[in-house]
């Protein structure tokens, strides 16, 4: 069994510029590649979660999102930050109550029985409250509620302890 690097994507990975679906260059978040790469380097499994409702919503297709990703994995492996898999929900929040949709744990349990993740050694970097609540639910223990803008000034009352960072070299 590996921890895993658990990471959302949009606001994590890439800029989120709202239902982001096209690739552009410049689009990934600084240090982005270097956490990666040091999570790699000590054997850890990168894996990342990410709602898509977009998708659901017809804002943008199944076949979209998977061009992004493909983009995406390899734009950072060029960069030798390597991702092990990802994972998403494409549905329609305001039609499905969906268990793979953060906050619900789903998507990290499949996650974690498909790449045989040790849960307990685990990390999960989100970049709303929803992705912590759900790797929290999951049993991630290690949560870090990326802040680039620091628009998080006050912790959320969530019941888990996370910590709040403004530049991801410091997870």
């Amino acid at each position: 069994m590996s921890p895993a690097l658990f990471l959302d994507r949009d606001g994590v990975i890439n800029k989120d510029n709202g239902y982001t679906h096209i690739w552009t260059d410049h689009i990934l978040i600084t240090g982005i590649v270097e956490l990666i790469r040091r999570y790699r380097k000590i054997n850890y499994k990168i894996i990342v979660i990410t709602n898509q409702s977009g998708i659901g919503r017809g804002y943008y297709s199944d076949a979209a999102f998977h061009l992004f990703m493909e983009n995406m994995e390899t734009e950072l492996e060029r960069c030798g930050a390597k991702i092990d898999h990802y994972y998403y929900c494409g549905c329609d929040p305001s039609k499905t109550k969906c268990l793979n949709r953060k906050p619900m744990p789903g998507l990290f349990l499949k996650a974690t029985v498909e790449n045989n993740i040790k849960l307990e050694d685990s990390i999960m970097v989100g970049d709303k409250i929803t992705d912590l609540v759900a790797a929290h639910r999951a049993g991630v223990p290690s949560l870090y509620l990326f802040d680039e803008l620091n628009n998080f000034q006050v912790e959320y009352e969530t019941g888990f302890r996370y910590n709040i960072v403004e530049k991801l070299r410091e997870i």
